[in-house]
């Protein structure tokens, strides 16, 4: 085998290791809220996690599950917005979200996120609830290509 075929054989390995290991490393993941801690919202409030995204992070999908306890209703709203949105739901006017619990005791979150440069936010929220103070527990992350 001559130089030229061998560098050429070497750099055709070199490329298709690349694209395999990019395809088996493609998803990455990030724990947002993890269910080691619980998480204690006091009546009136609301505790959220703010997540910065970048153009590179390409479909952002958040996933997971929570459980809530405390009060009469051992319930609790989560819903995920953009920066913007997250603004008007907190000063209480109409938002577009991406995921809304409802008021509920638990549920599975799922929600596909546009790429490119946006900061969301997770919120549980009790401002609903004027004496109850709620515990909940969750385990929410973010997987991105």
């Amino acid at each position: 085998m001559s130089i030229t075929r061998a560098v050429l054989t070497i750099a055709a390995m070199v490329v298709v290791l690349f694209i395999v290991s990019n395809w088996f490393v493609g998803k990455r993941y990030k724990t947002i809220v993890s269910g080691d801690t619980p998480i204690t919202i006091g009546p009136g409030q609301v505790r959220y996690y703010r997540l910065p995204l970048n153009a590179t992070q390409h479909n952002p999908h958040i996933t997971g599950h929570f459980l809530t306890f405390g009060g009469s209703g051992n319930d609790i709203e989560v819903f995920i917005a953009d920066e913007e949105d997250f603004g008007k739901l907190m000063n209480d006017r109409q938002a577009q979200i991406y995921y809304d619990s409802d008021k509920t005791t638990s549920g599975t979150i799922d929600a596909q996120l546009p790429t490119g440069n946006e900061t969301y936010y997770v919120v549980f929220s009790n401002r609903f609830s004027v004496i109850s103070t709620k515990t909940v527990t969750a385990d929410v992350s973010m997987s991105y290509e």
